[in-house]
């Protein structure tokens, strides 16, 4: 009976799902970790479900602007001197790419529809970058609002 027992131990000791699953567990406990340092520090990485999110929330709090057009531009690999804080010759495989995600949204609308409409948005405390904000005239009272948003991804 007690070879059983130690013959059992032996086997878990050396299955590799076992240490494969100590590993798993151990990262991640690290990356809850390093979520809530990100979290402390007020930056916000966004995962793809996050920012489609994020595009309805924009677009169903457009009231009576009339959506004219809504473009994803091409993501932006951010240099690695501002992904880590130095230069290096070598790539690293470990460290994380950052990836710049920008959409263009553009509304017809009055002045005072375009206001609400940011007013709104601003409220909802939207985890964006506002890269440009642009208000043109087309044919007064209706102008063109032109908005480019953008977030920090790693994907």
């Amino acid at each position: 009976m007690k070879s059983l027992l130690a013959l059992n131990k032996t086997n878990s000791q050396q299955d590799p799902n076992t240490i494969a699953k100590k590993r798993i567990d151990a990262l991640i406990v690290k990356n809850s970790e390093i979520d809530l340092q990100l979290a402390k520090a007020g930056i916000f990485f966004l995962n793809h479900e996050q920012r489609v999110t994020i595009e309805k929330n924009l677009l169903q709090k457009k009231g009576d602007l009339e959506l004219q057009s809504i473009k994803q531009l091409p993501r932006i690999l951010l240099p690695k001197e501002k992904n880590s804080g130095k230069k290096t010759n070598k790539t690293d495989k470990t460290t994380p790419k950052f990836y710049q995600q920008q959409l263009k949204i553009q509304f017809l609308g009055s002045y005072p529809e375009s206001l609400r409409y940011l007013h709104k948005i601003e409220e909802t405390n939207l985890q964006l970058h506002w890269e440009m904000l642009n208000y043109k005239t087309i044919n007064h009272p209706t102008g063109l609002l032109t908005i480019v948003v953008s977030n920090i991804s790693l994907q």
